[in-house]
């Protein structure tokens, strides 16, 4: 009776940790919500610099955007306390600027002087989409932890199994070969792989 008692246990941590990770992966109910808070910001950060916008106003432009989205709890930044205005600017801008062909602080300063007035646009623009990447990133990762990574191995494999069986249409077929033994501790990589192709999938038949 204790066996069965046990088993049974295991049977519905599995089937709970699973339908958590399958939800995830069917709803974009919570990844639209990161979408919308974070653009709705950006239309109403406001904000003003001259025609022909110098670094000392994208400084200014940039350390305002990251505050306000501070205040409003959209991103979480440390205090630096003890760095200036630029270096924060400079730390932020290489985490979240990545424009066509440039990153970083010194990417958004040579894309906002080559794009005058409409790059700090551009570059706000581009900020706040890595925002939302580095976000939904840091929820798949709390995610996995919290209804992965403590499973023992079979339960692990088995949840595996299923992504695959649901979801495998999306994989190229390198991934579909592959042991499921080597797929395990590449669960972040297939989630993520599932949840931009849809995205993407999902994006073209709107614009179609």
């Amino acid at each position: 009776m204790i066996l069965n008692c046990r088993k049974v246990k295991i049977i519905i941590l599995h089937m709970t940790n699973l339908n958590k990770i399958m939800d995830l992966l069917n709803g974009d109910e919570l990844f639209i919500k990161i979408d919308e808070l974070l653009d709705e910001a950006l239309r109403k950060f406001i904000y003003s610099h001259s025609e022909d916008i110098i670094q000392k106003e994208f400084i200014n432009v940039i350390h305002a955007f990251f505050e306000y989205l501070n205040n409003n709890q959209l991103i979480i930044i440390s205090s630096y306390t003890t760095i200036t205005k630029s270096s924060e600017v400079i730390l932020f801008s290489e985490k979240y600027y990545q424009g066509h062909d440039t990153h970083g602080y010194e990417g958004a300063i040579y894309d906002i002087t080559s794009q005058g007035g409409e790059g700090i646009e551009s570059v706000l623009e581009a900020i706040v989409e890595r925002i939302k990447t580095t976000e939904k990133e840091k929820y798949i990762s709390w995610l996995i932890t919290k209804y992965f990574t403590l499973l023992d191995w079979d339960t692990k494999a088995k949840i595996i199994s299923e992504i695959i069986e649901q979801f495998g249409y999306l994989f190229p077929e390198q991934i579909k070969e592959l042991q499921i033994t080597r797929l395990v501790p590449r669960i972040q990589e297939l989630v993520n792989l599932i949840i931009t192709t849809k995205r993407t999938v999902f994006g073209i038949l709107n614009r179609s």
